[in-house]
């Protein structure tokens, strides 16, 4: 029963986990259930007990219960971090963000730690079922990108392509070395098969970091598995597989990531991917030193970011490593590092007697440069495989002895533990505990429970009192210094309550970070913020705000739409589409503006609309 629960688990994980948690992406309940069922799973898994195959011989076991125990080490280093920050549970303040995500370093710890200790047959399981769950993925994106539009990049079943990619090239190399382990002909294609498939699917993600790491992983595989299994192996006949699989995967891969790649080239002036990263990863290490013991609290890191933003705020760091360090501190991290690193390096020394070696070293490669890039550790679609793959590299030895262990008296107990963290998903999955702000029945109860931009903007809009409105629109600046809609309304309730020199100053400070970084980098350089345009107005600098709307007026339909559409109401639409065209009529006429210029921004603002209804 715990080995399917976790074989579950780990099929769902890529197919329904591929989104960070927390109610701005709204798969909560998806996520919690996945949780659930993990931790179920490790909590029934049981113990090989002593005098086995596996701990009797092998080499390796020493770095099982010293590389496990560091990264069980980080995960209660992180509970510490969860009761300092709620005050040991008694503060709501993000205890729905904090509590998930340090179940989650119980859970990544204990895939990590348990996996290990399963029998030869049973890891051979997980390894297919998490070929499976690569097969279905990558073949959702070959197909999105055979049949997507030109240029689009495809990522379902995630919700960005980088993460897709991440987890495809994580099991690529797995896909690869059935080439030389499999003994049936038949299976030996479809591990060829899949490898190419792989290929095709990170290809048609269009995220050119991953193909490059996914190509860089094989090939590192192969190396390895020449260097471990040198004599050992039918080599003319298998590097003939392999030939054949380069060339189906170059066929494909490239053909359907063709459109994509060279999308992303066309656009390689206006791209920004690189800066913007440069600029969340100086913020994020900001967040880190300012709170280097304990870290701001797990899980934390889209509300408490926003105060050490360097450009527009994100709600993921681009980097796991720092945004580990940031959430729960220096500790946490050199632990977690320090129990790969052992993973690593049980995996290495067992390169001669198990070829399936080289392919989780490859995998492992994978997965941390892919972290470099990219908060894969705060997705549990991602980070639930990668950590299954650290706990196979403890004990990597597919020759093991291939009989079901008979249990000892008492070596099923210490893993009960897991049961607690899965009570808590439980209640978090029936929206018992913790406090979600949802459900609180006051904007102030909503506030104490989640200080973010989501929730004081809404309440804003919603107060009478002009003294309200504007204490909550403080609050949502506050929350998000970065945001310049939540700027633009603080300044329009100042100027409503003849606040003027206050409305002048908060003008100025958008005019200002418009033309800094926040403004110039972005995550998507195609979608243009017309907020600063209302400052320019009030500062009576015309000819850039005629530049932001005809900017706006050229960027596509969707890219407009998401600017205009903050409230999904087709008459808030319309009316903010209305004052955005008498602004640029204002700002025209006092420029001076040809005429047919003019018109023709107007139409285009009102064309998009017309196709949007």
């Amino acid at each position: 029963l715990g080995l399917g629960c976790l074989l579950l688990a780990l099929l769902l994980a890529p197919l329904f986990g591929g989104v960070p948690p927390g109610p701005l992406f709204g798969k909560d309940l998806i996520l919690s259930a996945i949780r659930l069922l993990s931790l179920i799973g490790l909590a029934l898994l049981p113990l090989t007990p002593s005098g086995s195959p596996i701990t009797g011989g092998g080499g390796g076991i020493g770095n099982r219960p010293i590389g496990g125990l560091l990264l069980l080490g980080s995960a209660c280093w992180g509970l510490l971090s969860l009761l300092i920050h709620s005050k040991f549970l008694t503060s709501p303040n993000l205890l729905f963000a904090l509590l998930p995500a340090t179940i989650d370093g119980f859970l990544f710890a204990g895939l990590a730690l348990l996996i290990g200790h399963l029998e030869a047959p049973e890891r051979r399981l997980v390894i297919y079922v998490l070929l499976l769950g690569a097969a279905l993925t990558a073949g959702m994106l070959t197909l999105a990108g055979l049949t997507g539009a030109p240029g689009t990049r495809a990522q379902e079943p995630f919700f960005s392509p980088n993460f897709a990619a991440g987890f495809v090239g994580l099991c690529a190399p797995l896909a690869l070395v059935g080439l030389f382990t499999e003994e049936k002909p038949g299976l030996r294609i479809a591990h060829g098969a899949l490898t190419a498939l792989c290929v095709s699917g990170v290809a048609a993600t269009g995220s050119r970091s991953a193909l490059a790491l996914t190509i860089g992983g094989l090939l590192l595989t192969l190396i390895l598995l020449a260097i471990g299994q040198r004599g050992k192996l039918p080599w003319p006949r298998l590097l003939a597989s392999v030939g054949a699989g380069v060339v189906l995967a170059g066929l494909i891969g490239f053909g359907i990531g063709a459109k994509p790649l060279a999308a992303r080239s066309a656009g390689a002036g206006q791209e920004q991917s690189g800066a913007f990263r440069t600029q969340t990863w100086k913020g994020t290490a900001a967040m880190a030193k300012a709170a280097p013991l304990l870290g701001h609290g797990p899980g934390t890191f889209p509300y408490k970011y926003p105060a050490y933003a360097q450009v527009g705020t994100t709600g993921l760091a681009h980097n796991s490593y720092l945004e580990l360090a940031a959430e729960r501190g220096a500790p946490a991290l050199l632990l977690t590092l320090a129990g790969i690193a052992l993973a690593a390096f049980a995996a290495l020394r067992r390169l001669k007697t198990d070829p399936l070696a080289a392919a989780l070293l490859g995998g492992l490669v994978i997965g941390l440069a892919r972290s470099v890039f990219d908060s894969e550790w705060a997705l549990p679609g991602n980070a639930i495989p990668f950590f299954t793959v650290v706990g196979l590299c403890y004990f990597a030895d597919s020759s093991s002895s291939t009989t079901k262990p008979q249990l000892d008296e008492g070596k099923i107990g210490p893993n009960i533990a897991f049961l607690l963290p899965a009570l808590l998903s439980l209640l978090s999955l029936q929206n018992i505990w913790p406090p979600v702000a949802d459900n609180a029945t006051t904007p102030e109860a909503q506030y104490a429970i989640e200080p973010s931009l989501r929730i004081a903007m809404p309440a804003a809009q919603r107060a009478e009192n002009p003294a309200d409105k504007i204490a909550w629109y403080e609050k949502a600046h506050s929350a998000d210094p970065t945001n310049f809609q939540a700027m633009k309304a603080l300044a329009e309730a100042y100027e409503a309550n003849d606040q003027k020199d206050k409305a002048q100053a908060i003008w100025q400070e958008l005019a200002d970070k418009s033309e800094g970084s926040i403004g110039t980098i972005r995550a998507i350089p195609e979608m243009t913020d017309t907020s600063p345009a209302w400052a320019f107005a009030a500062l009576e600098q015309w000819s850039k705000v005629t530049d932001i709307i005809e900017r706006y007026s050229n960027t596509g339909q969707l890219y407009q739409l998401q600017e205009l559409a903050q409230a999904r109401r087709p008459e808030v639409i319309i009316e903010r589409r209305e004052r955005l065209k008498t602004l640029y009529r204002q700002a025209a006429e006092k420029q001076g503006m040809d005429a047919a210029r003019m018109q023709e921004t107007l139409t285009r603002i009102d064309s998009m609309l017309t196709q949007a209804s």
